[in-house]
């Protein structure tokens, strides 16, 4: 287990205090920190209830120790089959798309494109939520609270990488965007971490909604 920092929201607590919260030693709290001691699901579960986790924050501690939690990891599709692209066009009145692993975009309807952007247009390793949120200053602009909506997008991508450490596609995903904006370096060395969920965005579209046009750089 390497040494860790969960979400910023947590209480704060000495080592002392943290390891007789667990009911475990000072020596062997310091050791697990430091990698040197393999953790126990029975450690990892009585320092998730001293650290006061949520259950994302949970998921992130056992993924960083390597250890499973109760509800096993689904596969992700990389690809939209034609039945469900077919199905995607059909909702012709809801913006729709088809997220991948990593935020990747598989595939939208006309109202998606209209709203966010012509992904066709875009080269399809760059069709990624993240990518375009970070990088691309007219996606970047669409938002009401961008600020929300990036770190949210970094904290699912943490999440993917304490499940998925060796994964060569996210680390490279992460790579490119730390290099090209100093946002996304602060919040993910931050190391905040959420599940994804649905949830309600604003958005100021230049043509649908004229009276808000972006002034983000």
């Amino acid at each position: 287990m390497e040494a860790y920092h969960i979400g910023g929201n947590l209480p704060v607590h000495d080592l002392p205090e943290v390891a007789q919260l667990a009911s475990i030693s000072t020596d062997c709290y310091t050791r697990l920190e430091q990698g040197s001691l393999p953790a126990s699901a029975r450690v990892l579960a009585a320092l998730a209830r001293a650290l006061r986790l949520d259950e994302d924050q949970r998921t992130y501690l056992y993924g960083l120790a390597g250890k499973d939690t109760a509800r096993p990891r689904r596969r992700t599709a990389r690809c939209v089959r034609p039945p469900w692209q077919r199905m995607l066009d059909q909702l012709s009145e809801s913006p729709t798309l088809a997220p991948g692993r990593y935020m990747d975009v598989l595939a939208w309807n006309a109202l998606a494109a209209a709203l966010i952007t012509d992904f066709s247009a875009v080269p399809e390793s760059q069709r990624n939520h993240v990518l375009l949120a970070f990088l691309d200053p007219a996606v970047r602009n669409l938002f009401d609270d961008w600020e929300s909506t990036a770190r949210t997008c970094v904290a699912f991508l943490r999440m993917e990488a304490a499940q998925s450490p060796t994964d060569s596609r996210l680390a490279a995903l992460a790579g490119e965007v730390s290099v090209r904006d100093a946002d996304f370096r602060q919040w993910w060395a931050s190391h905040d971490v959420a599940n994804k969920t649905s949830g309600t965005k604003l958005l100021h579209h230049p043509v649908a909604d004229p009276a808000h046009p972006p002034t983000r750089p």
